[in-house]
């Protein structure tokens, strides 16, 4: 049992170390040492240990970069390049297997991680929420849902949510929606996109039925002393 704690902890420690293999220094002589996430809009974000949120630098203000991981980098044109990309601001070497492109700062647009395992390229988050209020019998659920995958030349995303709502004297509530999207990318700025929604909502009211007891006898005794009285 030890032996699989070892080697879980190995793993760990190992896919922490991978990890942090980017680095890049700023104009202001600043070295960050991470995992480059992306460059998008003219910022740059790289993930860190020493702090709980993503550290985020204009991209004109990056001086250097050193990695060994995979991006996809998108220049001016729309050609969209897949490998390794390191150098400085007077021209960055992006290599692909044997193949190696410089390209200056200016004609870089983005820069995308792009792992190499299935699980590293597949997002997923769920969400689930149950309120309860005894002040008008309300009992609500609610969920949400997405999953992602991003490649090299596609990606596709999809979504799932519900509602259930019910309480007193308010039609029950159920809603269903879900979207499903598909994007390849052609080249040179030219990409298909496909997507699809569904939505699916129902109200039921569920109306209150009086029940009235009536005694017999006493009826009777009403209609006898009506009819004498109209004697």
């Amino acid at each position: 049992m030890q032996n699989i704690y070892y080697i879980i902890l190995v793993a760990l420690l190992s896919t922490s170390i991978i990890a942090q293999t980017d680095t890049l220094v700023t104009t202001n002589g600043e070295t960050i040492t991470g995992e480059l996430k992306e460059m998008t809009r003219g910022v740059l974000t790289i993930k860190t240990d020493y702090s709980d949120s993503d550290f985020k630098i204009e991209w004109n203000k990056v001086l250097t970069i050193k990695s060994r991981n995979k991006f996809i980098v998108t220049l001016t044109d729309g050609t969209r390049l897949v490998g390794t990309i390191n150098g400085n601001n007077d021209g960055y070497i992006i290599e692909i297997e044997d193949t190696m492109f410089t390209k200056a700062t200016k004609y870089i647009v983005s820069i995308e991680s792009l792992d190499d395992t299935f699980l590293g390229r597949l997002s997923a988050s769920l969400g689930i929420g149950l309120n309860l209020n005894k002040a008008n019998n309300m009992r609500q659920f609610n969920m949400r849902s997405s999953l992602g995958y991003f490649a090299q030349n596609w990606k596709a995303d999809g979504s799932f949510d519900a509602v259930y709502s019910e309480q007193d004297s308010i039609a029950k509530t159920k809603r269903i929606d879900g979207t499903v999207s598909y994007d390849y990318f052609l080249g040179n700025d030219w990409y298909i996109a496909v997507a699809s929604n569904f939505l699916q909502r129902k109200f039921r009211k569920n109306f209150g039925q009086k029940r009235c007891k009536f005694n017999k006898d006493k009826m009777l005794d009403q209609i006898t002393q009506n009819s004498v009285a109209k004697s």
